[in-house]
């Protein structure tokens, strides 16, 4: 799911710089210097204090602390970067006091997760939406396996009503003499379960519920919903949407609403996620092509602008064929509809099949656009495509890891878009785009782990599709590939597919895959590990060995953008403590001013103290090459003189991506 667009100017005035070669060396020439050096005289200090220990104990929010910069206004216009809901660094709200629990059979409706017994087959479904009138009902029949036996069942919906007492078969004609009766039926609002009683618990085998409902049909732009948009005569014309991620399926109809309960929907759908479903009603028209190996792509828009679709379609079908390549896996719908629409929450949405995008993602009008909404589109379209390997293939377990779809998606979006447009220099543009503001909002104590284990309702599922979901999961997995080798970690990613295909994937799916595939000699579920389970993120400090000239010192902490905070503990208010003490496993690069071509590389271990590298005297270093790494680094005073000077001399010392990266590190301790 892309959670927002931007337009060119926001770009600029957010990001402060757009990263092409040309602009960054002129930068470079105006500023590294007064840069550094400033760093070093006013930010550093503070920074070398708490290095050494000497924090603050007190615990409460300062202006600092409350005006750290955000990802992005709400949706609603054009901005840069995801998301735009800055959850990450919103104080957590007080909850209401707990309910009285549920005893007995009653007792799985104390748990937001579903109790694991039943395993849905197949939805037998039918809607009538009366969009004059504002309202739809439906009948659904849900095929289901009962996996462990049990007196009570468990399915979602959520602002409706049921029209009629539910019906609780063994035989899907609902005959008189296979019906079930059900001794108690009700509702749970907090976790929106429909509940059905038994006298006796079920035997394990397939059983068939049919539930009939209604419900209005509002325009939240949630579940299904109604939309306007204007035709070329100005006639407003009414349409009906539908967004289900992350738990809104539940609105459309009743049923097991979990992203690993799969099952096939009637309208000959493919096994897929219930989040994944998705209906659009218009009276659109379409322009299409078809890939190289015959999926029917198609650009669905008013029929006044549907060619300014040409652009995502010419992308959409270059996407696909790279990412079947790469992935070597085919795409496994023999069709792919791409749908602008006028009132959509976020930026678009991956349902199979059916990618429904906020119009201004998805057209491009060459007369009166600039040409970076032709990256912005190319961006988003790659994206939501990678969504159909991951994601939709391959589907996290729930939404405490929504970090395996929303990372692994915003890292291949530019693996995409520079196949499509080598010229763009994409990779590069993942520093300024994803791993800086990645690590500026990750830089908090109101943060959270990319695996999220606090959910006391639905409704904060939303808040972790976060920047650290996107930004820092797409960071870590660009850290991981340079770790291991790029060949070696796509084949590995080839692998995790392969392995996990229909299926529902885990960090440890991924850890296993990249093992068995590389055979590197570390331990990745403990590197992995240490960076998904913990929020935050750790500044290194690069120090010389005082009983050795030729010998250099790593040490680590965990870097906060309020130095006067103890970075070793938490914010009263966040439910996420770390299981590591905020040490990590670090993967980390770094050349000499002797030889720039020759990089070195270790990992630091997050109980070694201090970690101890060869360091010529009298050259400078350089640590965190090309800003693969997702941390800070800091260095003694004069070598940050040293790469200034150096710079100022010849700014073609360092690659683009490190100039980069010490403006972005040297900015930020400054502030």
């Amino acid at each position: 799911m892309q959670m927002e667009i931007e337009d060119e100017t926001s770009r600029k005035a957010k990001d402060g710089y757009y990263f092409t070669k040309r602009k960054l060396i002129i930068a470079a020439i105006v500023v590294v210097v007064v840069i550094i050096i400033v760093g070093v005289s006013a930010g550093l200090t503070g920074r070398a204090l708490a290095s050494h220990g000497e924090t603050q104990s007190t615990e409460k929010p300062t202006d600092k602390m409350t005006e750290e910069p955000t990802m992005g206004p709400t949706v609603g216009r054009p901005t840069t970067g995801r998301p735009q809901l800055n959850q990450q660094q919103k104080k957590p709200m007080p909850t209401a006091p707990a309910p009285t629990p549920f005893t007995g059979s009653k007792a799985v409706m104390n748990n937001i997760r579903l109790p694991g017994n039943v395993e849905p087959v197949h939805y037998e479904f039918s809607l009538d939406i009366d969009v004059l009138g504002k309202k739809f009902n439906g009948t659904n029949v849900a095929e289901f396996k009962l996996v462990k036996s049990t007196d009570i069942i468990l399915i979602h919906r959520k602002m409706m009503e049921l029209t009629k007492e539910p019906l609780l078969s063994t035989d899907e004609s609902f005959a008189a003499d296979k019906l079930i009766t059900l001794k108690e039926v009700g509702y749970y609002s907090k976790y929106e379960y429909q509940y059905m009683m038994v006298d006796t618990p079920l035997a394990l085998g397939t059983y068939y519920l049919k539930l009939e409902f209604k419900a209005d049909l509002t325009e939240s732009l949630f579940g299904i919903y109604l939309s306007q948009y204007r035709q070329y005569d100005g006639k407003e014309v009414w349409m009906v949407g539908s967004q289900c991620e992350p738990a809104e399926a539940r609105r459309i109809m009743p049923l097991f609403d979990e992203p690993t309960l799969k099952a096939t929907f009637d309208a000959k759908s493919v096994k897929m996620s219930t989040y994944l479903l998705a209906f659009v009603i218009s009276e659109y028209a379409a322009i299409e092509e078809k890939t190289n190996r015959g999926t029917t792509m198609r650009i669905w828009a008013p029929k006044d602008r549907v060619h300014y679709g040409a652009w995502a379609l010419r992308a959409g079908i270059m996407m696909t064929e790279y990412f079947e390549c790469l992935f070597n896996q085919t795409y496994p719908l023999s069709k792919q509809d791409m749908v602008s629409i006028s009132d959509f929450n976020f930026g678009a949405m991956e349902n199979w099949g059916l990618i429904i995008y906020v119009e201004r993602a998805l057209l491009f009008n060459e007369n009166e656009d600039t040409d970076g909404f032709k990256e912005i589109i190319a961006r988003i379209v790659c994206h939501e495509l990678a969504h159909m390997w991951f994601g939709n293939l391959v589907t996290f377990h729930w939404w405490n890891n929504v970090w395996i779809n929303e990372g692994f998606a915003t890292f291949y979006e530019y693996f995409g878009t520079a196949a499509f447009m080598p010229t763009w220099e994409m990779m590069n543009v993942f520093l300024v785009r994803e791993v800086q503001p990645g690590l500026r909002s990750d830089a908090s104590k109101l943060s959270h782990p990319m695996e999220v284990h606090h959910f006391p309702s639905n409704n904060m599922i939303l808040d972790y599709f976060s920047a650290v979901a996107y930004n820092k999961g797409g960071s870590v997995l660009r850290m991981l590939r340079n770790m291991l080798g790029n060949d070696k970690f796509d084949a590995a990613i080839r692998l995790y597919v392969q392995q996990n295909k229909w299926k529902e994937a885990y960090p440890h799916s991924l850890w296993s895959a990249l093992q068995e595939s590389t055979k590197s000699s570390y331990n990745i579920t403990a590197i992995g590990s240490t960076w998904i389970r913990q929020m935050g993120h750790p500044i290194i400090t690069v120090a010389r060995d005082p009983s050795n000239p030729n010998k250099g010192i790593f040490t680590q902490q965990r870097y906060l953008s309020n130095n006067t905070l103890d970075p070793n503990s938490e914010h009263p208010a966040s439910p996420h403590k770390s299981p590591y003490g905020y040490k990590w496993n670090i993967p980390i690069n770094w050349f000499f001013g002797s030889n720039k071509s020759a990089n070195y590389f270790q990992v630091i271990n997050m109980k070694d103290v201090q970690t101890s590298f060869d360091w010529p005297a009298g050259q400078w270093i350089k640590a965190n090459t090309h800003q693969f790494g997702f941390f800070r680094v800091n260095y003694p005073e004069e070598n940050w003189l040293a790469l200034a000077n150096g710079l100022q001399k010849n700014l073609m010392a360092l690659d683009t991506r490190d100039i980069s990266n010490l403006i972005d590190d040297s900015m930020t301790f400054a502030e």
